[in-house]
């Protein structure tokens, strides 16, 4: 049986595109939301932001971290990337069980400068100090929002996320699906004519 060119074509690059996505490795991120409030620190308020890690249960690092509301006292625009603009990072563990990161056996510890005056860091249940989110450009984590004890910090799930280069094959797909259904329809066209 021999296929027209069009059909050829179309054939051939449904070969191509389920060979690309075949071979690629299509992992999610999973995206969490994160929140905590002040208790002991001089900053009134509540800091909320979202984390990305590995899609599943396990013990990941912190792919993003972004801090989406915090009080304006602290001096950040938001939204803020952690991990982009405190390249100092001291712990990155997440531990989700259940689709849920498990807080206690989590740990996050993040701070511009080398942590050295001027910084300004974020503290997950980080050992010895707790849950915070410093004043922008100064030495003490504890100075701004403060949660000593982690009693207000909570995660919540908020959906996976597909890896770009599977985003990349279905764009491609009906891209090329599009073009291919117009050069039939204009040669079904040229035919009738």
């Amino acid at each position: 049986m021999k296929l027209s060119p069009v059909k050829s074509a179309i054939v051939l690059g449904a070969a191509s595109l389920s060979g690309i996505i075949g071979f690629t490795n299509v992992a999610n991120a999973a995206t969490f939301g994160f929140s905590f409030s002040n208790v002991n620190g001089p900053v009134g308020g509540t800091v909320e932001g979202t984390i990305e890690l590995g899609d599943g249960d396990g013990t990941f690092a912190a792919t993003s971290v972004i801090v989406t509301s915090a009080p304006a006292a602290l001096g950040y625009t938001e939204p803020f990337d952690i991990l982009a603009n405190f390249t100092t990072v001291l712990s990155n563990t997440f531990t989700v069980t259940g689709g849920m990161i498990n807080s206690a056996a989590s740990s996050f510890a993040a701070c511009s400068n080398g942590c050295t005056s001027p910084a300004s860091g974020l503290l997950l249940n980080f050992p010895g100090v707790g849950t915070a989110l410093s004043i922008q450009n100064t030495i003490f984590v504890t100075n701004g929002v403060l949660d000593s004890f982690n009693s207000t910090l909570s995660y919540s799930s908020t959906g996976a996320v597909p890896e770009p280069l599977t985003m990349l094959g279905a764009g491609a797909a009906v891209a090329f699906g599009g073009v291919f259904k117009k050069k039939l329809a204009a040669k079904k066209d040229n035919k009738k004519a």
